[in-house]
């Protein structure tokens, strides 16, 4: 495994030491099977005598999958009290609203994100502005999240009523509207890159959203602490931080963010929704 790591580091300046253990064992089992090479010695011979494989092996580390609203539980919090909390301080402050979706792969989340927010400012009447930031390490998935155009099963999660507005059925396939697409800026970015506190594009930090969502768990501790002191150092006073459900007590125990949750009324009851996939910065 080590011979394998510092192969990859010599020949594509990766250091794959950064994944736990057992992710990166897993890929390595999944790309032995796949080769033919029966174990970890003859994966390592297989890559030198083959070197695209350690491009597959690669791609095989990047994790893009991604749906529309994900989850709609989160998607309604923010709907409901996270974007009219943001349009609020918005209005007073005539900022814009700034969101960054990181590992954004082929940018559904950050359309789910774009669609919500345009829809919630057509009903308001003032000059209200949003920066939608979507990065990723992978050019092959930001050229396809730029094109914006998406099969039928995979809107399954978008409501009617966002299809109607956002969406151009072209038979098979579904395109998003150029002025969703026109909402969001994709570029390339690694979060692990130690030369740069946050996307080039986006220097000025001062996120009023961060969403870093089924990522963490892929890393060493060491590596998710430096990724989420990154995006720590780009969220302004007060702002969020989306993570994904597994990922809530990584970020609990990081100094800085402290659990959202909110009293939802429902049907004349009180329900309580403890959200711990939402962080706020302190």
């Amino acid at each position: 495994m080590q011979q394998i790591i510092r192969h990859i580091k010599k020949y594509r300046a990766k250091d794959l030491s950064a994944f736990s253990d057992s992710f990166l064992k897993k890929s390595i089992d999944q790309r032995i099977l796949e080769t033919f090479s029966n174990n970890l010695a003859g994966y390592f011979s297989f890559i030198n005598s083959t070197p695209n494989e350690i491009d597959k092996l690669l791609d095989s580390l990047h994790i893009s999958y991604s749906l529309f609203f994900r989850n709609p539980v989160d998607f309604s919090i923010i709907e409901r009290y996270i974007f009219p909390g943001l349009i609020q301080k918005s209005s007073v402050s005539g900022k814009s609203i700034r969101i960054w979706s990181t590992a954004c792969a082929e940018g559904q989340e950050a359309y789910s994100i774009a669609m919500l927010a345009d829809d919630l400012l057509q009903n308001y009447y003032g000059n209200i502005r949003t920066m939608i930031l979507a990065t990723d390490i992978s050019e092959l998935v930001l050229t396809k999240a730029r094109k914006g155009e998406f099969p039928a099963c995979a809107i399954k999660n978008v409501k009617f009523s966002f299809i109607n507005k956002y969406f151009e059925n072209k038979g098979n396939t579904f395109l998003i509207s150029d002025h969703i697409r026109g909402n969001v800026e994709f570029n390339h970015y690694d979060l692990l890159d130690s030369n740069t506190s946050s996307p080039p594009s986006g220097i000025f930090g001062g996120y009023d959203v961060v969403i870093c969502s089924n990522l963490l768990i892929y890393y060493k501790p060491e590596i998710q602490k430096t990724i989420l002191k990154k995006l720590y150092n780009s969220i302004s006073a007060g702002g969020y931080l989306l993570v994904d459900e597994s990922e809530k007590s990584i970020v609990k125990f990081f100094d800085g963010f402290r659990l959202y949750s909110r009293l939802v009324s429902c049907q004349n009851k009180i329900v309580g929704y403890n959200l711990f996939s939402f962080i706020l910065a302190s």
